[in-house]
């Protein structure tokens, strides 16, 4: 069960990278935009360190880095008990994940979060032994600074395997619920949580709204 979370670790560091793209054509959701009032149309440089995960069984699991790549998204120093985990064609202790899409839409109570989605299923492995499927999504908190800056930093929280956020409302104003869920060896999904700090960096100031 320890494996489970290196799941969760992929899904929540590509958060801000593909919601904040998304973003930029999206204006019924939330915006990033500059100092003119104009959406923002690149990508920031995203990075974070030390991450921890943990299913809603109690089993963790801990990377020691990551970053936003124009490939993917390389996570780094993944391990279970020991053991190294990767995804196909990726060295050991790397998992790289490009099957994704992003949003920043907003809870009930109007705030700003980020939206990641997988497109499909992502499989992994840890050791030549424990096979791993994830699904799902995984919502985490946008910068809520109100001001123009080129740095954020965004801490994303879980208790015991439950993310802080799980749920937003859609255009139709319906409550929609996304988590992680993580299968190992074929076995049952089983809802996963990830905790870790990103900070990110973009070429000028820009605002979260």
């Amino acid at each position: 069960m320890t494996r489970v979370r290196l799941v969760a670790l992929v899904l929540c560091v590509v958060v801000m990278a593909t919601a904040v793209s998304a973003a930029t054509a999206m204006a019924s959701e939330g915006e990033v935009v500059n100092a003119k009032g104009e959406l923002f149309k690149g990508k920031p440089t995203e990075t974070g360190g030390a991450t921890t995960f943990e299913t809603t069984g109690g089993s963790k699991i801990k990377c020691s880095a990551f970053t936003i790549g124009e490939t993917g998204i390389p996570l780094t120093g993944c391990e279970s008990s020991g053991i190294k985990c990767n995804s196909a064609g990726a060295k050991a202790g790397e998992l790289l994940i490009t099957a994704i899409e992003g949003k920043l839409p907003r809870t009930a109570t109007k705030k700003l979060v980020s939206e990641t989605k997988l497109t499909s299923t992502f499989e992994f492995e840890c050791g030549s032994l424990v096979k791993i499927k994830i699904r799902g999504g995984l919502l985490t908190p946008a910068p809520t600074e109100k001001s123009l800056k080129t740095e954020f930093k965004v801490a994303v929280k879980q208790t015991k395997g439950v993310q802080e956020l799980t749920e937003f409302e859609n255009e139709g104003k319906e409550k929609i619920k996304l988590v992680l869920e993580t299968s190992i060896n074929g076995g049952a999904f089983t809802q996963t949580g990830a905790e870790f700090t990103e900070t990110l960096l973009f070429p000028e100031a820009v605002e979260f709204r």
